[in-house]
């Protein structure tokens, strides 16, 4: 339920309260284990045909849950590490090739990128550290920091803007801290 409370909002409270709850739920599932002895051996006495069906959709119902669990916390993992850049070519040239290296070396490269347009993207970058950027316009290649340190949770909005001239401008927003609680 927190899960799909979740989807739509992305807020660091529910993220939160489904980690305090992981615990208790595993606790259900391990109850709901020890449970499934004394419900087949009731199911034995009372000389259930199916009985061994019976046993195997209850156990299937309770192991369900580990790698539905598993699904959850990586892809909330996937979402917590993409960081919205805003590329905008305000040149004459096209952005021939734009690649992005996160801490990790891992690199994203954006299509071209036409003259006088703007991009939006969610970038999945993973680690500690900064990131760079590699810009190649007309044969001339430009360098340099595109975020100064990113880590777990801790997502910002960059714009990088080649403006008339050809030279790059970075601009590092974060975004206001998530409140706490109810209160």
């Amino acid at each position: 339920m927190i899960y799909a409370l979740w989807l739509p909002s992305a807020s660091e409270t529910l993220v939160i309260a489904g980690l305090l709850l992981l615990p208790f739920c595993m606790l259900l599932v391990l109850a709901g284990l020890l449970m499934l002895w004394p419900a087949a051996r009731a199911l034995k006495e009372a000389n259930v045909a199916d009985r061994p069906r019976k046993i195997m959709i209850a156990l299937f119902c309770l192991l369900l849950n580990i790698p539905a669990a598993a699904v959850a916390m990586l892809h909330a993992h996937y979402v917590h590490s993409l960081y919205p850049v805003t590329v905008i070519n305000d040149s004459a040239a096209a952005i021939d090739s734009l690649t992005f290296t996160d801490p990790l070396a891992q690199d994203y490269t954006l299509p071209p990128i036409a003259p006088y347009s703007r991009i939006d993207k969610r970038i999945p970058f993973y680690g500690e550290g900064s990131v760079h950027y590699r810009l190649v316009t007309s044969g001339r290649e430009d360098k340099g920091l595109l975020i100064g340190y990113i880590s777990s949770g801790l997502s910002s909005h960059v714009t990088l803007r080649v403006d008339a001239g050809g030279t790059v401008h970075i601009e590092e927003r974060t975004p206001p801290p998530a409140l706490s609680g109810p209160w």
